[in-house]
């Protein structure tokens, strides 16, 4: 068997996956919580989905009666509630770890 077609085990499939996610998402920033979050057979090759912490929404919501402020009372207090996003993109790889797409 040649060296380009060996197959490679999962742990070295898990790592390159990384390490062409490193390249490839390195333009985005920063990006916190990067975890493995799944790896699945295909044929001929692994699907690995990488998660990360992405952008954060950011929603408000009032705290009293809507009623009330229809009727004037503007003075209300209101709550924000602040949310991380966890996005997941997906590694695909052949069996010998030779990148496919992202997605």
């Amino acid at each position: 068997m040649s060296e380009e077609q060996k197959t490679l085990d999962v742990e070295a499939i898990v790592d390159q996956a990384f390490e062409y996610f490193d390249k490839l998402m390195k333009k985005s920033g920063n990006l916190h919580g990067v975890l493995l979050e799944g790896l699945e057979p295909k044929d001929n090759g692994w699907i690995v989905s990488i998660g990360f912490d992405g952008g954060i929404e950011e929603t408000s919501q009032e705290s009293g009666n809507i009623a009330r402020s229809l009727l004037g009372n503007f003075n209300e207090k209101t709550t924000k509630t602040t949310k991380t996003i966890r996005l997941v993109r997906c590694v695909h790889l052949d069996n010998q770890g030779k990148y496919e797409k992202l997605t």
